[in-house]
C-alpha cells in the first residue's frame, strides 16, 4: 500500500457551494427577465441544491497501491482508474476517477456470437461510456497536510499515472 487517505467532510467546500447558490439567486433579482422565467430559474436552483445535497455520496477514504486505486464509501468500495485531468495546488487537489470495468478480450468466436445488448462483449469504447465518474476534492480541512503532500508526490512520480504528466 502506497497511501491511504481518510477523507473528512469539508466545511470550506460546503461554504463555497452555499455562497455560489446564494450568488446565483441574487443575480436573478437584478436580471431583467419576465417573472415566470424568474420563478422557473429560482426553482431550478433550489432543485439543484436539493439534488446535490441528497444524491451525491462522497467517498470516506481513498486507497492508492501499486496494483489499484480504490474509493471507499459508507456501504461499498469500488476500483477506479485515475483520469489525467487532475488539478493539484498547495491549497486544493481535485482528482477525477473513472470506475474500472473489466475489459473483455474479443476473439473471433466471441465477436461473431455477441450482440450489442450483451454487456460481456461490448467494445471497450462503449464500456468506457458506461463507467461512472467520480471527483474527489481535497481541501485543507478535509485531510492532513502531510497526506496531501504525499499524494501530490505520488501523482507526479508514480507509475499508476500510466505515463501521464498530471501536474
Amino acid at each position: 500500500m502506497l497511501l491511504r487517505v481518510e477523507l473528512a467532510p469539508s466545511r470550506l467546500l460546503v461554504a463555497g457551494l452555499v455562497m455560489s447558490y446564494l450568488l446565483a439567486l441574487a443575480s436573478l433579482i437584478f436580471a431583467d427577465i419576465p417573472s415566470w422565467l424568474l420563478c422557473l430559474l429560482a426553482s431550478g436552483i433550489f432543485t439543484n441544491v436539493l439534488f446535490s445535497q441528497f444524491s451525491h455520496k462522497q467517498p470516506l477514504a481513498l486507497l492508492i497501491s501499486d496494483e489499484l486505486v480504490r474509493l471507499y464509501f459508507q456501504d461499498h468500495q469500488i476500483n477506479v482508474v485515475l483520469e489525467a485531468e487532475c488539478h493539484c495546488t498547495p491549497w486544493v487537489q481535485i482528482l477525477h476517477f473513472r470506475e474500472y470495468l473489466r475489459e473483455p478480450a474479443l476473439t473471433r468466436t466471441s465477436a461473431a456470437n455477441s450482440s450489442l445488448t450483451d454487456p460481456g462483449y461490448l467494445p471497450i469504447s462503449i464500456q468506457r461510456l458506461r463507467s461512472r465518474r467520480y471527483s474527489v476534492i481535497l481541501l485543507p480541512d478535509s485531510c492532513p497536510s502531510h497526506v496531501r503532500r504525499k499524494l501530490a508526490v505520488l501523482l507526479r512520480w508514480h507509475r499508476f499515472t500510466r505515463g501521464y504528466q498530471l501536474l
